[in-house]
């Protein structure tokens, strides 16, 4: 007795839908809420595109909907944010540092030395994680991601060894 509804920026695969309603930016929340209401109750909203966590979020909370909140889906996205609480709750997490300059990233190579890792600090997944071995990797890698107070960067020591990656979906 599920019924599935979507909120779509491209109709093609709505067919699985029983309907749907279109908006121009699925990951602005004000369209994602509009939709929602002229779909008419909803139990459920769901979504496995992790840049579509937030505005989801954001959509339950409008629509009084159970869910993950939008405070703590913007802890998980923000990478030194996520690396607190996991340093609170006793996980061990690499050595990091917020960078907004190149003086940043030199004065947390001194402690930590090559190789580090430089993130975005709310990217998905690895996208736009580049590995610095070198101090060209290091100039390299700032001309292109431009750290500012505005756009800061993780940086992160290299850690060797196996990585493991954890997809949950909880009920």
């Amino acid at each position: 007795r599920v019924e599935l509804f979507g909120i779509v920026e491209d109709s093609s695969g709505a067919d699985v839908f029983v309907d749907t309603q279109p908006v121009a930016n699925v990951h602005d929340a004000d369209q994602l809420i509009a939709a929602a209401r002229n779909l008419g109750p909803i139990d459920h909203i769901v979504t496995a595109q992790e840049t579509l966590l937030e505005p989801v979020a954001k959509t339950r909370e409008a629509l009084n909907i159970p869910g993950m909140s939008s405070a703590t889906v913007r802890q998980t996205l923000d990478k030194s944010l996520l690396k607190s609480t996991l340093r609170s709750a006793g996980v061990q997490t690499p050595p990091d540092r917020i960078v907004t300059s190149k003086s940043d990233a030199i004065r947390f190579l001194s402690e930590v030395g090559f190789p580090i890792m430089l993130k975005p600090l709310s990217g998905s997944g690895a996208l736009a994680t580049l590995l610095i071995h070198t101090a060209a990797d290091l100039d390299h890698a700032l001309q292109l991601m431009q750290p500012s107070l505005d756009r800061p960067v993780l940086a992160e020591a290299y850690l060797h060894g196996q990585e493991l990656c954890l997809d949950t979906i909880t009920i």
